[in-house]
């Protein structure tokens, strides 16, 4: 080869090199660069997302769901990032580089540690593990988390930062009770959990305490099943215990937490009950509570009752029918009988007949000797007012063949025990009825228009029999975690 041709091909190789060499350097700067948000379906490298997704708790609101909605719409407009709205009990999506973005008090493990020290009013923003956590324990504090991010971040956002610098922010109430603790640590970092099979009325339970204690402290506790839980808190765990003794409960601490047991369900709210009670008295009493005492005996007596109605339906009853009504409560021994539109011969014919057994009053008649019912007041010649049971474990009962005042039902529900109503007519105002609807646990079919009325997630009402006018039920009260509301 000549010294010619060797220059002509030195020569045609360092043209080509000299335009190829800005396309090669074109491309890599196109690699390093951020990619736009539609080529992020196919990146997973460190500066893109393939999928982005908005997390909420699976037990949130209608109204935390629509402000996930409406933040997934701002996103869009800012970014040009379409994301998804999941629930933190959904899968994460394997072999996707996924951002998530999480709202208020998930399960999702970095919300989790991101909001374990905050009460019920703090909320911040903040990424935490690489997860973008947005609000706070309750939803309350969330919604206003979330509109102090459109208002002050969104317009910062970009594909690749939802969060640009890691700017955030973080909001401490003030509180008028001072912060609690139990067993040594600060209440925020714990769970309330039940039986991974509990029942209906044991999560109720579980709920009225979280809910009493975000009432009366603004903490708000998560409340799960033992087999969701992760051990990233302590735990205040409620469990039914075969081990234990009916009529005795207890609250024992252990390094894990709380442990609040008892062999029934109403033994469970009694003892969730002492222990709201305990919790909350705590700053007063200077008591660490927890560590001054490691296991704590709570006695309770659950109260029911044996009840009978004689309604007829018509104006008047012949002798024999008044016989046979007597006999049918002989037979069946209820503990209390009511009586509803009765005439006073009527009337005079059953005191003869039960005089022996029963003590009779203007509207209702009771065992004598039986301590568990008792006449408090008399509030008219239709209506009387009972107490069943004890002071703490039991109830009020009031009877009635009229509709009971508002005035008089706000006078009752200052009492510490729950109310039960019974209206025992044949005549009642059906619009009453309507109007407390919510606490209807039984109402007879027309024409007879018996219904008794009581607390919400208080009372078992089991009718035993229905002839001819005359019912009688059995009344347990189901749950001592009880605190008074307006009728």
């Amino acid at each position: 080869m000549t010294i010619g041709k060797i220059f002509f091909k030195a020569v045609v190789l360092s043209l080509t090199l000299s335009l190829l060499l800005p396309m090669l350097f074109s491309c890599t700067a196109n690699l390093t660069e951020a990619p736009p948000f539609e080529l992020l379906e196919n990146s997973s490298d460190s500066t893109g997302y393939s999928l982005y997704r908005i997390v909420i708790p699976s037990t949130c609101s209608s109204e935390l769901f629509l402000s996930a909605k409406t933040l997934k719409g701002l996103l869009y407009t800012q970014t040009g990032v379409n994301c998804e709205v999941v629930f933190d009990q959904d899968e994460t999506p394997q072999g996707k580089n996924t951002f998530d973005l999480v709202l208020g008090n998930s399960t999702h493990t970095a919300a989790k540690k991101a909001t374990q020290e905050l009460r019920s009013e703090d909320y911040l923003c903040r990424l935490q593990d690489g997860v973008l956590v947005l609000g706070g324990r309750s939803e309350q504090a969330t919604q206003t988390a979330i509109r102090r991010y459109c208002d002050e971040l969104l317009v910062h956002a970009t594909a690749t930062s939802l969060l640009p610098n890691e700017a955030g922010f973080l909001y401490r109430a003030e509180y008028t009770v001072q912060p609690i603790s139990l067993g040594n640590f600060d209440l925020a970092l714990f769970d309330i959990l039940h039986d991974k099979d509990a029942s209906e009325h044991a999560v109720l339970i579980a709920k009225a305490l979280k809910t009493k204690i975000e009432e009366t402290a603004y903490y708000s506790l998560r409340v799960q099943s033992q087999s969701e839980f992760d051990g990233l808190s302590k735990r205040i765990c409620l469990i039914l215990s075969e081990e234990e003794t009916e009529g005795v409960a207890h609250i024992r601490f252990d390094e894990y937490g709380v442990i609040l047991s008892a062999k029934d369900l109403f033994g469970l709210s009694a003892v969730a009950k002492e222990f709201y009670h305990r919790l909350i008295r705590t700053p007063e009493t200077s008591e660490d509570f927890g560590l001054s005492n490691p296991l704590i005996s709570v006695n309770y007596e659950q109260t029911g009752l044996s009840l009978a109605s004689i309604l007829f339906t018509s104006n008047g009853s012949s002798v024999d029918r008044l016989t046979a009504m007597s006999n049918l409560v002989l037979e069946n021994f209820p503990e209390l009988v009511l009586f509803g539109n009765l005439s006073q011969t009527e009337r005079s014919h059953f005191e003869e007949l039960l005089a022996s057994q029963y003590e009779l009053g203007s509207s209702a008649a009771f065992l004598r000797g039986i301590e568990n019912c008792r006449r408090i007041q008399t509030l008219g010649a239709t209506t009387e007012l009972y107490q069943i049971g004890n002071e703490i474990d039991g109830f009020l009962l009031l009877a009635t063949t009229e509709p009971p005042s508002e005035e008089l039902l706000s006078s009752l529900s200052s009492n510490p025990l729950p109310l039960l109503v019974i209206l025992n007519t044949q005549a009642s105002d059906r619009a009453w009825t309507t109007q407390h609807l919510d606490r209807v646990v039984f109402v007879s079919a027309d024409p007879s228009s018996f219904a008794i009325f009581a607390e919400p997630n208080c009372f078992l009402v089991r009718e035993l029999l229905s002839e001819s006018g005359y019912r009688s039920f059995s009344i347990e009260r189901t749950s001592a975690f009880y605190f008074p509301s307006d009728y």
